[in-house]
């Protein structure tokens, strides 16, 4: 059912739809954008598109996102896409409280149970390693900001040095994993369907970083 752009009252004065059904609208459209990308790709992404996909008409688009790049921005900021940080430093100064080692481990093991838990983000993640689009630069932005901001958690007025590194080479090979892991059961011996390798791959990145610590307080 498509939702009336211009409802009107008594006076001919136009009524705006209750703010329960303004946030309805808007997070059917961010679901219509995430579904259409997932089953079809980038290319199939348009206004017209978005709008079928969801329900709606398209002028709502333009009420609620100013056009198809404000959708696209609003869609990459969305926490059901992508892990917030919120979700992944629920306490900040608990998390500063640990040594480097346990911070990274700890914030690791969310990202990565945050992405598991996100199979239309693994799809999506899969179609922008083969296209890139206004959506794929949107995504670049947010995901950016939110690295540098993670970077100053986890290493707060401080040169992150090398154990952030080891931590951004991690978290981009587990992605390529989990893309992976969509339709192959196995990769050199590992079962990616069992929680427990995921388990060994977040402790083994914690063990590298204790190393590269203790490197660092040597010098």
């Amino acid at each position: 059912m498509i939702e009336s752009t211009t409802p009107s009252a008594p006076g001919g004065k136009v009524r705006r739809p209750p703010c329960r059904n303004v946030q309805a609208t808007r997070a059917r459209i961010l679901d219509g954008v995430g579904s259409l990308l997932a089953r079809e790709g980038f290319g199939a992404l348009g206004l017209n598109a978005v709008a079928r996909e969801a329900g709606v008409d398209k002028v709502l688009i333009y009420r609620y996102f100013g056009g198809l790049e404000g959708l696209l921005e609003a869609y990459a900021l969305a926490g059901s896409f992508w892990p917030t940080l919120d979700e992944l430093v629920p306490d900040p100064l608990a998390l500063q409280a640990m040594p480097l080692a346990e911070r990274m481990g700890t914030v690791f093991r969310r990202f990565l149970a945050g992405l598991r838990s996100r199979p239309l983000t693994l799809e999506i993640l899969a179609w922008e390693g083969v296209a890139r689009s206004p959506l794929t630069r949107a995504l670049d932005t947010m995901r950016e900001r939110q690295g540098l901001q993670l970077v100053a958690l986890l290493a707060p007025g401080a040169d992150p040095g090398p154990g952030i590194l080891l931590a951004t080479v991690f978290g981009a090979a587990v992605q390529n994993l989990l893309v992976r892991a969509r339709h192959v059961d196995h990769y050199n011996g590992m079962d990616l369907r069992q929680d427990a390798t995921w388990e060994a791959i977040a402790a083994l990145m914690e063990r590298l970083a204790g190393c590269l610590g203790a490197v660092e307080r040597g010098r």
